[in-house]
């Protein structure tokens, strides 16, 4: 993302995904080939973040913040993706006999070992997702019994119905965009999950060697 395809959001009050307010745009910072390398907002709470590049994306004529999880999830996924690809890859190499059973066990174990570093952040995104639907399900609950009171204020006529309307309006557009992030973060949570779908192939081992050892079975990472 290039300084002059964003300089105009400037002073601007950048939103997210859902359509809420994150902060205004103050100061955009750039390296030598005028690539943005982050941005600095000012929240609605006057305070003052520097967020990386990366919590940013251009989405027709808007310049959208992407929250953490949002990234999180994204980068798991593709290298949970590549990996499985490339063991597969592997595993189609070495039964057709195209590399060698040293070489074979060589990148199998590397790649082992990275799967299992992507399983450690996998249980860690998904008890944070987690986290995170529980505190999006308790902000819809009190917005839910704020718009009840204001209908029994409404009925007893304790506020007039222009007021009403307002705020009513107010609490249930916030009402609708959590529960849009809400089924998001539901929908990343089985996205993620089903990234641990395993299966297990036996390579047959030639009589010479029979012997000599017994076959392990090798388990490689399919994404549904």
């Amino acid at each position: 993302m290039l300084f002059d395809n964003i300089k105009h959001f400037l002073l601007k009050t950048i939103k997210d995904s859902y359509g809420r307010d994150v902060g205004q745009l103050i100061c955009i910072n750039s390296n030598t080939k005028n690539e943005v390398v982050s941005l600095k907002l000012k929240l609605n709470d006057r305070s003052f973040i520097q967020f990386p590049i990366k919590h940013f994306k251009l989405e027709g004529s808007q310049l959208l913040f992407l929250y953490d999880w949002m990234i999180d999830s994204e980068d798991l996924i593709k290298e949970f993706t590549l990996l499985s690809k490339r063991m597969e890859v592997l595993e189609g190499l070495f039964s057709k006999g195209e590399i060698s059973r040293e070489v074979y066990d060589e990148l199998n174990n590397a790649f082992s070992k990275q799967y299992n570093i992507l399983k450690e952040k996998q249980e860690s995104l998904i008890r944070e997702l987690s986290r995170n639907l529980e505190e999006i399900g308790n902000s819809i609950k009190e917005l839910n019994i704020a718009l009840a009171v204001i209908k029994m204020q409404r009925i007893l006529k304790e506020i007039d119905e222009e007021t009403f309307k307002n705020i009513s309006l107010n609490i249930q557009t916030g009402i609708n965009k959590a529960t849009a992030e809400k089924r998001d973060i539901e929908q990343t949570i089985q996205k993620i999950k089903n990234l641990s779908t395993t299966k297990t192939i036996q390579h047959p081992v030639t009589e010479s060697k029979k012997e000599e050892r017994v076959e392990q079975p090798l388990t490689v990472q399919v994404i549904d």
